[in-house]
């Protein structure tokens, strides 16, 4: 599995989920982790999606608790913000620090 393969690389390594011509728009490189609203959350970029305009990245983090894997994913714009495309780096970092875990079983509660 994808998700599986990005989150054995360490810190600063780059693994594309692609091969050939292609390889470029699928590679992610695994920045510092962050913590959001105290979960750990392991970063990767991508650089060159495809199919999006220059200039476009795109950021996942994924957060693991209990048995259960979250990835919250976005595609960023370097410059403004356009109106109709990618968000900006700081909205993506502010709608991240929202995310929190609710309990769904009675077990949780």
């Amino acid at each position: 599995m994808d998700t599986d393969r990005l989150l054995a690389i360490d810190i600063g390594e780059s693994l594309s989920l692609s091969g050939g011509d292609e390889a470029a728009f699928f590679t992610y490189t695994r920045q510092p982790d962050l913590t959001i609203n105290g979960m750990n959350a392991t970063v990767y970029r991508n650089a060159t999606p495809w199919e999006f305009p220059q200039g476009t990245r795109e950021l996942r983090y994924y957060i693991e608790s209990d048995d259960l894997r979250f990835i919250i994913g976005g595609t960023l714009s370097e410059g403004g913000t356009p109106r109709d495309g990618p968000i900006s780096h700081t909205l993506f970092e502010e709608v991240a620090a929202t995310f929190q875990r609710l309990s769904n079983t009675e077990s949780d509660a």
